[in-house]
C-alpha cells in the first residue's frame, strides 16, 4: 500500500488554516459582521488560502479511495472528488467522501483478519455533518449579509479536519504493503508506475488558474491538457487535483471574461 506524507497533508493543510484565519476573521471583526469594500482583498486571501488547503483535502481524499479495492468501495478515487465540486450536491456527498470511506475501509479491514488497523467511523461523520451545516445554513446567511455565521458554523472542523487528517495518513501508512486487493484476497493488481512531471505541472497551473486573473484562464486549459495526458500514462492523485483545479480556474475566468464583454457590448 502506498505511503502519504504526513508533513505535507497534514502540516501544509494546518498551517494553510491558520494562515487563512485572520484573513477571514479580522474583516468580519472590523466591518462588524459584514465584509466592508476595503476589507475585501483581505478576504479574498482567506478564501484563496482556503482553496489550497481545500486542494490537498482533495488529494488525500483521492488517495483514500485508491487504497481500497473497487470490489469493497462503493464509489471510484475520481468521483469521491469530483463530485464535492457539484453544488448543493456536495452537501451529501460529503457523507460518502468521508464517511462512507471509513465504512468501506472497515470493511476492508474486516477481512484482512486483522493485518489492516480499522478507522473511527464518528469522526468523519462529524466533519460531513458540520460541512453539511456551513455549507447550507452558512450560504444562505452569506447572501442575507450575515459571513460571519458560516464561519462560526464551520468552526469545529477547523480542528477536526486536521485531527482526520493526521489519523488517515498514520492508518494509511502503518497498513501492510501489500498491493490493492491482496489483503481482501482478490487477484494483486499491477501498480502504476511513471514520471509525475505532467501531474506537478497541472497542478501548479490549476492552482495558479484560480489565483491569476483573466490569465488564469489560459493556465487552466494548460493544466487540464497535461493533467489529461499525466493520466494516459500514469494515474496518480497530482493530476487529478490538477484536472479539477484546472477545470475550476477555466471555469471562473472563462464567465469572467464573457461577462465581461457583454458588459462593454451593452455599455
Amino acid at each position: 500500500m502506498n505511503r502519504v506524507s504526513k508533513p505535507f497533508y497534514f502540516g501544509t493543510y494546518l498551517a494553510a488554516t491558520l494562515l487563512a484565519a485572520p484573513f477571514r476573521i479580522g474583516p468580519l471583526i472590523a466591518g462588524e459582521g459584514t465584509i466592508e469594500e476595503e476589507h475585501l482583498p483581505f478576504a479574498m486571501v482567506g478564501g484563496l488560502i482556503g482553496i489550497y488547503a481545500f486542494v490537498v483535502l482533495a488529494i488525500l481524499i483521492y488517495k483514500m479511495w485508491k487504497a481500497i479495492p473497487q470490489t469493497v468501495a462503493r464509489t471510484t478515487p475520481g468521483k469521491a472528488v469530483g463530485f464535492l465540486f457539484i453544488p448543493v450536491f456536495d452537501l451529501y456527498w460529503w457523507f460518502q467522501a468521508l464517511w462512507g470511506w471509513s465504512q468501506d475501509w472497515n470493511s476492508y479491514a474486516a477481512k484482512s483478519e486483522g493485518k489492516l488497523p480499522r478507522m473511527s467511523e464518528g469522526l468523519p461523520l462529524s466533519i460531513a455533518v458540520f460541512s453539511a451545516i456551513s455549507g447550507s445554513i452558512g450560504t444562505i446567511a452569506a447572501i442575507a449579509g450575515a459571513h460571519w455565521l458560516g464561519i462560526v458554523l464551520a468552526a469545529p472542523n477547523y480542528v477536526l479536519i486536521p485531527v482526520f487528517i493526521f489519523q488517515v495518513c498514520s492508518l494509511l501508512n502503518n497498513a501492510p504493503a501489500a498491493p490493492d486487493g491482496a489483503l481482501a484476497g482478490a487477484p494483486a493488481a499491477p501498480q502504476q508506475t511513471g514520471n509525475q512531471s505532467f501531474g506537478i505541472a497541472s497542478l501548479v497551473l490549476g492552482i495558479v488558474s484560480i489565483l491569476l486573473p483573466y490569465l488564469g484562464l489560459l493556465c487552466g486549459i494548460v493544466a487540464i491538457v497535461l493533467a489529461k495526458k499525466q493520466r494516459k500514462v500514469f494515474r496518480e492523485p497530482l493530476s487529478m487535483a490538477g484536472l479539477i483545479t484546472g477545470i475550476i480556474g477555466t471555469v471562473l475566468w472563462g464567465l469572467t471574461v464573457i461577462l465581461l464583454i457583454v458588459a462593454l457590448s451593452l455599455a
